[in-house]
């Protein structure tokens, strides 16, 4: 049972068709954004990977011995610039699909407070008697000292954790 009060599977099983041309357009935005992050890592890496060898070679002409210590320290900071630049891509990513599917959420719901599907659950839930106020973005219901909230955030959240580790996936190459 999810915040929303209800089953993974009902929203899955509701949502499967914008699920599915969502992951498609999130896969492809996660594809330039993953190449973008590895194309800036790469250039990065590689003009710090330049100059450790310049500063090498400085040192070796200076007859210095920490020019190897003064390299490694600029293509490990490069390498973790790198990384911070994938998880960034990533993490914007995942923002952007939570926000679209929120929207076709909003857009498949409408009002919220009048929403059958919400009405439906909350009184599958709580029984007949429940009684239902509109909140932000949804709709809550009571039933003596039990509430049950309908959100098309909630919605969204579901939708989403019903995709399972197929937003992960967008990033294997």
């Amino acid at each position: 049972m999810t915040a929303l009060g209800h089953h993974p599977r009902v929203a899955t099983d509701a949502l499967a068709p914008v699920r599915h041309a969502l992951m498609r357009r999130a896969q492809a935005e996660a594809g330039r954004l993953r190449a973008d992050a590895e194309a800036d890592a790469a250039r990065r890496t590689g003009a710090a990977r330049a100059r450790a060898e310049e500063i090498r070679g400085e040192a070796r002409r200076a007859g210095s011995g920490s020019a190897e210590a003064a390299g490694a320290t600029i293509v490990a900071a490069a390498g973790r610039d790198a990384r911070r630049l994938v998880l960034t891509a990533r993490r914007e990513a995942y923002e952007a699909l939570r926000a679209d599917v929120r929207e076709r959420v909003a857009a498949m719901v409408g009002d919220p407070a009048q929403c059958p599907a919400f009405r439906a659950r909350i009184r599958t839930l709580l029984g007949p008697g429940a009684e239902m106020e509109a909140m932000p973005g949804g709709l809550a219901g009571t039933a003596g000292d039990v509430r049950v909230e309908c959100t098309v955030d909630g919605l969204t959240d579901a939708a989403l954790a019903a995709l399972g580790s197929a937003p992960e996936e967008m990033w294997q190459p």
